[in-house]
């Protein structure tokens, strides 16, 4: 458990539909369905998969460099 959240992907090799957000906490965050198909979002009865690490304040760790955008 980290940061409060115990969250892991299940069936990772059969998912094909992510969405990815940022809250109203600044965190980016990220949901996924097994199929897209599926009416609902997974983490159904969980907070949403954290992507960053957090601060000794606890708010997101953003990047401090310039990120180069990735090939194609």
């Amino acid at each position: 458990m980290k940061d409060g959240f115990d969250i892991t992907l299940v069936r990772h090799i059969d998912m094909n539909l992510f969405r990815f957000f940022v809250d109203s906490l600044s965190w980016p965050m990220m949901q996924y369905k097994v199929f897209p198909i599926n009416l609902f979002w997974l983490t159904v009865d969980a907070p949403p998969i954290r992507l960053w690490k957090a601060n000794p304040d606890r708010s997101p760790k953003l990047p401090t460099c310039i990120l180069s955008p990735i090939p194609y």
